[in-house]
Formats: C-alpha cells, sequence, structure tokens
C-alpha cells in the first residue's frame, strides 16, 4: 500500500507530496467524518444550552432553592467528589468519541474504495 511517495522529477517542488488513491480515500473519509460529527455534536450542545436556557427562564426561587437542597445533601453524603468523576468522565468520551472516530473513517473509506461508487462519486482517478 503505497500512501505517499516523494516527486521524482528534480523541477518540482522537493516538499510536494503525492498521494496514492487509498491515502486520498482516506483522508477524504477523515475529512467527512470530522466535520460530519463536529456538526453533530454542535447540534447537541446547543440543544443541550437552549433547553438549560429555557428551563432556567421559567425557575422559580422554591425550584431553584429545593433542587439546592437535595444536591446538597448529595455532595455531602457521595463518597466520590464530582472532580474525580468529570476527570474520568472527560477520559472515557474522549477515547470514545476517538475509536468512534476512527471507526466511521476506516468504514467510509472502505465504502468510498468500491469501484462502482467511485465511478459514481466522480474519484476514479489512475495513480499518478
Amino acid at each position: 500500500m503505497d500512501y505517499a511517495s516523494a516527486s521524482p522529477t528534480p523541477e518540482s517542488n522537493p516538499w510536494t507530496v503525492r498521494l496514492g488513491r487509498s491515502a486520498r480515500l482516506t483522508v477524504t473519509a477523515k475529512a467527512l467524518v470530522a466535520l460530519n460529527l463536529g456538526g453533530l455534536f454542535g447540534y447537541l450542545i446547543w440543544r443541550n444550552v437552549r433547553s438549560t436556557g429555557l428551563e432556567a427562564q421559567t425557575l422559580t426561587l422554591a425550584q431553584y432553592t429545593a433542587r439546592f437542597e437535595g444536591y446538597r445533601e448529595h455532595l455531602l453524603t457521595s463518597a466520590r467528589t464530582p472532580m474525580t468523576l468529570y476527570v474520568v468522565m472527560c477520559a472515557l468520551m474522549a477515547l470514545g468519541a476517538a475509536l468512534l472516530y476512527e471507526l466511521l473513517s476506516r468504514g467510509l473509506a472502505a465504502l468510498l474504495s468500491r469501484p462502482g461508487l467511485q465511478s459514481l462519486l466522480g474519484l476514479s482517478q489512475p495513480d499518478e
């Protein structure tokens, strides 16, 4: 599998890297997956912020006080600190996001490497 090779002609730029077909498809798949996952996560975060803002607009002082007392009791009786849970949760989410990204990009690269789909999308350029 040839991923990259330097250009053999002396008059070309020595820093030019030419990618083979499989590398082009892999880079294309990774870019598409990263853009789509970024858009999806951005939309989900926006929805969460919007719903929290709407909830905060309708919150009364009595509801806030009742929630605060329950949350305070939970913090005082909890064996683990919230910071420990946050660190573990962030590490697991980062690992999960990286695995999801790799699986989706490899799957899309395999899908893009199909000859029928390449000709349909106009990606069937010969290797140089």
